[in-house]
């Protein structure tokens, strides 16, 4: 079954294994259930993939740092001047954490960031509706045991048309 979005992009649906990329139809994003990733055909750009970890970050986890972009000029005795600085001026960039998972799915959201190479991707973040873009400048898993790893992101807001 498929549907389109407002944004023209053809979700085909999801399934264990990898799509045939000749069978997809143009435009359309296909979903590999056993390993998180979106397989696209046609006109898609690197932000439309969907960051949708395999798990919720571990409870205080998540982070939210937010910034102003303003411009200020300083005048005598005290007296500054602000304004906003541009469109786009409330910047929201996100820490998230996950204390203890297992290697196979600490390995699927780093190899999530290194495809996306440092490009914008579609997210939804913690708590709110909208789905916005981000880029992850930063990730770091540590292994804790054999088998399990902690994870943390850090993910910046992207403006990009």
């Amino acid at each position: 079954m498929s549907s389109f979005t407002p944004d023209g992009i053809n979700y085909v649906g999801e399934s264990p294994t990898a799509p045939n990329a000749s069978l997809l139809p143009s435009n359309s994003v296909y979903k590999n259930t056993s390993n998180g990733f979106y397989y696209a055909k046609g006109t898609i750009n690197a932000w439309d993939l969907y960051f949708w970890p395999p798990y919720q970050a571990t409870p205080g986890g998540v982070s939210r740092d937010i910034t102003p972009r303003i411009k200020v000029a300083n005048f005598g005795d005290g007296y500054k001047q602000r304004s906003p600085d541009g469109i786009n001026t409330i910047i929201d960039n996100w820490e998230l954490s996950w204390d203890s998972l297992h290697f196979t799915d600490s390995n699927w959201i780093d190899s999530f960031f290194s495809t996306t190479q440092g490009l914008p991707f579609r997210w939804t973040p913690v708590g709110l509706s909208v789905i916005r873009k981000y880029v992850a400048v930063k990730w770091n898993a540590t292994r804790i045991s054999p088998a399990y790893e902690s994870f943390k992101v850090s993910l910046e807001r992207d403006f990009s048309p």
